[in-house]
């Protein structure tokens, strides 16, 4: 299958501003450990540097309820509410944190889940799906679903607003985000009214590297990221990778699908399968709203440079 793109990426240098961190490794013999630390790490530089912004203090004024929803065999997802200050109905927006399907839990993606709340107006929920390889495909996904139903089943105890359900994701929450419209439409299920992919991982298993992942890849720029070794055999086990829901980007059939509001730093190893994405996307009928940042890394949004606020304001104008 031949993909085109959105459009033809740069591939610039890193902007200075930026502060490059090279890629840690997974050690898959104490992933529990690695687990808290890494998130700690993260969480802790975020807050630090969120805290230093004029914009905190709007922040602290959304509540957040910490709680959980039941589905199917008994499986229990634990999700955050975030529950803005103004006057509803509010659009609601599901959202899927990433972490290479393995790592972090919704407090990582907490300020901008917070400054979505708050300037959106939104009613945001977080999901805390299951994490692989304790759970591989399609178990993580599934929760994902299952938490996009819940809020349907649940949107005016939300003060939502029915015609404006939105789902979300980063990284390999984005893939998550891309497979579950694409179950929504298949099991004529929720009616979601868009879908925020930011730099989502939309092809599990490419026949060929990427121009981004040639230059972006190699673990200098924050993520590593190689499509020749078997990367995310720890979530995909033995599921055909190719499958709509692993690799949306694989999909026969994308028409039908929510209009996309899809985010991506230029500096970014899954760059180009955002943009392919966006291109199958615009080719089928979907309207799509894109963002580039340029000079960014992989995960932009949450450190706090200009364009961090400028990703966050795109998004806030397109709920």
């Amino acid at each position: 299958m031949e993909f085109r793109k959105y459009f033809e990426p740069k591939y610039g240098p890193v902007a200075p501003e930026v502060e490059i961190r090279p890629a840690g490794s997974i050690d898959f013999d104490n992933l529990a450990t690695l687990r808290v630390v890494i998130s700690n790490q993260d969480v802790a530089r975020y807050q630090s540097q969120i805290e230093h912004c004029n914009v905190y203090p709007e922040l602290t004024k959304i509540a957040v309820e910490k709680t959980t929803f039941t589905y199917g065999d008994n499986i229990t997802i634990p999700i955050w509410i975030y529950k803005p200050t103004g006057e509803g109905p509010h659009p609601v927006l599901v959202f899927f944190h990433g972490g290479s399907f393995m790592l972090y839990s919704p407090d990582y993606a907490d300020w901008v889940m917070r400054y979505i709340s708050r300037f959106g107006n939104a009613v945001v929920i977080s999901v805390d799906y299951r994490l692989a390889p304790e759970v591989k495909f399609p178990g993580g996904l599934e929760d994902s679903y299952a938490a996009v139903q819940w809020a349907s089943d649940h949107i005016e105890e939300l003060n939502g607003d029915p015609d404006r359900l939105l789902v979300g994701g980063e990284s390999s929450g984005g893939n998550f985000a891309a497979a579950v419209a694409l179950m929504a439409r298949d099991r004529k299920g929720p009616k979601i009214a868009k879908q925020f992919l930011w730099w989502p991982l939309t092809d599990g298993y490419p026949a060929e590297r990427t121009q981004s992942e040639l230059k972006y890849g190699s673990g200098d720029h924050y993520l590593w990221y190689d499509s020749r070794v078997n990367q995310f055999e720890q979530y995909y086990g033995d599921a055909d990778r190719r499958s709509p829901y692993a690799s949306p980007l694989w999909a026969e059939d994308v028409s039908g699908l929510p209009p996309a509001v899809i985010l991506s730093g230029e500096c970014d190893p899954l760059l180009d399968q955002a943009v392919m994405y966006a291109a199958k996307l615009e080719d089928a009928g979907v309207n799509v709203d894109y963002y580039l940042g340029e000079g960014m890394l992989h995960a932009f949004i949450f450190e706090t440079h200009g364009k961090s606020f400028e990703a966050l304001n795109f998004v806030v104008d397109h709920l």
